[in-house]
């Protein structure tokens, strides 16, 4: 019963997309063996079974977000980099012309 414990919050959005209410825990609506079967038998996709497996968000889902955040400011950084040194460029045609 650790797991209502440390995953609180898991367990109430299991028992809400299933109809039911934290309060109904351990009541004729919801016993103790049923809570029980609801933790041990939490099937894949539902937020106890992705806390006891691989944790809340999966650790791939994260690395994922995590590869896309660090190649999307550096794809950005370097087209800003490269528009700079167009601007830059042109820039110094029109005001290091001779005579000017």
């Amino acid at each position: 019963m650790c797991v209502i414990g440390f995953y609180w919050h898991a367990v109430q959005r299991d028992l809400i997309a299933l109809g039911l209410r934290a309060a109904d825990m351990f009541t004729p609506r919801l016993t103790a063996s049923e809570v029980l079967s609801l933790i041990v038998a939490a099937p894949p996709g539902s937020a106890v079974r992705d806390c006891l497996s691989e944790g809340y968000i999966s650790n791939r889902v994260v690395a994922a977000l995590k590869e896309q955040a660090a190649k999307t400011p550096k794809k950005k950084t370097q087209e800003v980099f490269k528009s700079i040194a167009e601007y830059e460029a042109h820039r110094a045609k029109i005001f290091n012309r001779k005579g000017a």
